[in-house]
């Protein structure tokens, strides 16, 4: 859910953290802007974004070792993400999904594409010319969402799953010191109160949170965190307060997918790369 404007429903194959790092390393590089023509769009041609690079610089960008057996994961991972249908429902996130409880489709506006279109390779080696291409409404999606970090460092740099969920939200951000564990929920796809969870479940979900926050610590993104303990019973919920690690940046505009080049503000927080 994207509060208060739309609910983004994703079907195909379930996507993991190399998914979402091989996304990062797409949108953090430059892109040339290409209008084409395309008969299906109202207007008879619609924008793309175009990223020419080579497998290197892309696993240079995920922190990933230069070598062909890491090329070979990247080559099957964007076929992964091609797999994947992302459609956007947009209008309030309530009555969104009051209308999906009740088995009917949502009438307002709405779009669906993959995340990546066209994806182009000279070969498999590691300096081989590769080309990705995808539309104006994924960058879009992502950047309203608040799903975009801009210190990627840092995310390529995590070695939990749930800290390189909750990292770019928190990145994204910039000015916010805490977050409360409904909301690092929602970014993961759970309900916390649901009638899946139980008190066990729960309790797992914190443990994995507190591990996660030690990950962003240890990576130069925060530099201390604590658990607020609130409410009274059973249903005592958690927020957790964080203080930034890196230099106050602006917070990531609203859609303007020229500046997808994610990385680029400001100055990069001195961490080791992962292999």
């Amino acid at each position: 859910m994207v509060r208060g404007q739309s609910v983004v429903r994703v079907s195909g194959r379930e996507l993991g953290s190399q998914h979402r790092d091989a996304l990062y390393a797409v949108f953090r590089l430059g892109v040339q802007s290409v209008t084409v023509e395309d008969e299906k769009s109202f207007m008879g041609r619609r924008r793309v974004l175009k990223v020419e690079t080579t497998w290197r610089e892309l696993l240079k960008n995920m922190g990933l070792t230069a070598h062909v057996n890491n090329v070979a994961g990247l080559h099957f991972a964007f076929q992964d993400i091609k797999k994947v249908v992302v459609t956007v429902y947009e209008g309030n996130e309530e009555q969104l999904l009051d209308r999906f409880r009740a088995g009917r489709l949502p009438q307002d506006a709405g779009k669906m594409g993959n995340m990546l279109e066209d994806i182009e390779w000279s070969g498999l080696g590691l300096d081989d010319r590769v080309s990705v291409s995808y539309g104006e409404w994924s960058a879009n999606m992502v950047m309203s969402a608040k799903l975009v970090s801009l210190n990627a460092d840092v995310q390529f740099a995590l070695t939990s799953d749930y800290a390189k969920a909750f990292w770019p939200y928190i990145d994204s951000f910039h000015r916010h010191t805490w977050v409360d564990e409904e909301r690092l929920a929602e970014l993961i796809g759970r309900d916390l109160w649901g009638p899946n969870e139980t008190a066990s479940t729960r309790r797992a979900f914190r443990s994995c949170c507190r591990r996660a926050f030690n990950d962003m610590v240890s990576v130069g993104g925060l530099r201390s965190w604590q658990e607020e303990v609130r409410g009274d019973g059973r249903h005592k919920t958690r927020r957790y307060h964080y203080e930034h690690g890196l230099d106050i940046q602006p917070e990531l505009p609203l859609p303007q997918a020229e500046l997808l080049s994610i990385g680029v503000s400001g100055e990069k927080p001195k961490v080791e790369p992962v292999t």
